[in-house]
């Protein structure tokens, strides 16, 4: 499945697929009547997320059939890609730069491919979705949010009350609205 990226989506337009995971049988000895795998694909613009559901479902049939099998694909709503106001991200960034300072804060140079249901927020009026740092002090790095590995700090609750007080504190600043 890492080919439908690869070898079907243009390499400027961001995409994402992923099994996440594989169930069948819980036999060690007994081959299961079915396989289920479940999985995210992500895209930043309709049409790329289009083409990966048609190729991911055409592949599934066509290495099912190679085998004898059959493949039943099926989607769930996906979440809509978060696109951030650009007014509203001035304004956070203005306001975290504040609150955080400048050193502590990290531009993210291209679309970070979150599946979020903030981004129906967006739809409806303008919002801004950004990431906080929860790496503790003395270390250069942290788990991923969505991996086994990861666990909140809850030393970065602070950092976030004192976002929102700022965000609200300047709101007066704010002209996107």
């Amino acid at each position: 499945v890492q080919t439908l990226v690869s070898r079907n989506i243009d390499p400027l337009h961001p995409a994402v697929v992923s099994v996440c995971g594989i169930h069948g049988g819980i036999a060690t000895n007994v081959i299961p009547d079915a396989v289920r795998m479940v999985g995210t694909i992500r895209a930043h613009f309709a049409e790329t997320f289009e083409l990966m559901q048609r190729r991911l479902s055409e592949m599934a049939e066509h290495v099912a059939r190679g085998f004898g099998c059959h493949a039943d694909v099926t989607y769930t709503s996906p979440f809509p890609p978060v696109n951030n106001d650009s007014g509203l991200t001035d304004f956070a960034l203005m306001v975290a730069e504040k609150v955080c300072g400048q050193n502590q804060i990290n531009h993210m140079e291209h679309a970070w491919m979150a599946s979020e249901d903030f981004a129906y927020y967006g739809r409806a009026v303008p919002s801004c979705f950004g990431f906080y740092g929860l790496i503790p002090p003395g270390r250069d790095s942290y788990p991923m949010l969505h991996t086994p590995q990861f666990d909140f700090t809850d030393a970065a609750i602070e950092t976030g009350v004192r976002l929102m007080c700022g965000y609200a504190l300047n709101a007066d600043k704010l002209s996107v609205i």
